[in-house]
């Protein structure tokens, strides 16, 4: 929408970035949290300048569990991709395990690769979802 047609790529990711509060917002409906959710965390290229709640992301896995995913594996990219990173295992752990079970074939995939790269990165706790 309108922050896509800004003018200065970086300028556009840098205000996407701030928009992540959102996605914390209980009120707004699951349905709304995740199209936009999905949207910003594409734009922001997953760097969320915001600390996201798994908890919630675990429960709206229930209303669509590939979109959940898709917006999980882009924060949790972004986060890998950061010289220090840091993921807690025991939130991420419960959104992964869903994805796993109750995902599309391509989210399943794409969870069990998340998973290794994990594993690769040293979060082996993450091993015992496969």
């Amino acid at each position: 929408g309108e922050l896509e047609r800004g003018a200065n790529g970086a300028d556009v990711v840098a205000e996407a970035r701030e928009l992540g509060w959102f996605l914390r917002m209980p009120y707004l409906p699951d349905g709304h949290v995740l199209r936009l959710g999905l949207r910003t965390a594409e734009v922001a290229k997953g760097q969320l300048e915001t600390h996201i709640d798994w908890d919630r992301f675990r429960d709206l896995a229930a209303t669509d569990v590939d979109v959940t995913y898709e917006i999980a594996e882009l924060v949790l990219q972004a986060e890998l991709s950061k010289d220090h990173h840091f993921v807690p295992v025991n939130e991420v752990k419960a959104v992964l395990q869903v994805a796993l079970q109750l995902g599309s074939p391509d989210t399943k995939s794409r969870a069990w690769r998340l998973v290794n790269r994990l594993g690769e990165v040293g979060y082996g706790d993450f091993g015992e979802l496969l």
